[in-house]
């Protein structure tokens, strides 16, 4: 069915089966069974991972709002839904990016523990500042956000967060090089990406071949 009427439960699980967002013609259904605190979904350029991210607050919205979700099976708690998906840097009050998230990030450490159930859903988490910094700091806020009430799942390009995340569970989005051409079939998988493809997205735009041999040098050395 492409609408289902969702079942309520008392434990902090999300088990949604079938699941699409409404607003994409040829919606590709994806389901996820969350029985931990903490999940981490890695994936390629332009595979899917924000996209999930909005079906999954979208239909976890509808199922308290309007009692009906895009999915073929939707079971879930009452929750509060917070996110940080599409940030902005601000001119008007002098804020980077980073800081902006940053500001929303400390939005969520602030939520009491005890007071009902939270879903927070985070996309490319501070992605605006250093690789160095951005994995050690992801790593910690996650694993503060992740307490016994509240259920964070992010998004990442930074595969090495993985481990520091040991208690999280871990899914991906990715595509492969099909005569020439990188497709992408936008289903979720259990684990962690083991590929990127930056450079496939890059000579599909047509970079010049000269800037990608030496991309591609640089990487395999």
């Amino acid at each position: 069915p492409s609408i289902t009427l969702p079942k309520e439960s008392s434990s902090l699980q999300i088990d949604g089966k079938g699941m699409f967002h409404p607003l994409i013609s040829d919606a590709i259904r994806n389901s996820i069974h969350i029985d931990k605190n903490g999940v981490l979904i890695t994936g390629a350029n332009m595979s899917g991972k924000s996209t999930f991210l909005r079906i999954i607050g979208l239909n976890c919205l509808l199922a308290q709002t309007i009692n009906c979700a895009f999915a073929s099976e939707l079971i879930l708690p009452k929750l509060k839904i917070h996110s940080s998906i599409q940030t902005f840097d601000e001119l008007e009050s002098d804020k980077s990016y980073f800081y902006s998230e940053a500001e929303t990030m400390k939005e969520m450490l602030a939520l009491e523990n005890g007071q009902g159930f939270n879903l927070l859903l985070i996309d490319e988490i501070f992605k605006g500042t250093n690789s160095r910094e951005r994995l050690v700091i992801s790593s910690e806020v996650l694993k503060q956000l992740s307490q016994k009430n509240s259920i964070v799942i992010a998004t990442t390009h930074d595969l090495e967060l993985v481990h520091g995340l040991p208690d999280f569970m871990f899914f991906y989005f990715t595509g492969e090089d099909v005569a020439g051409k990188y497709k992408y079939d936008y289903q979720l998988r259990s684990g962690v990406l083991d590929s990127t493809n930056a450079v496939f997205v890059l000579r599909d735009m047509g970079y010049p071949i000269g800037v990608l041999n030496k991309i591609r040098g640089r990487l395999d050395s």
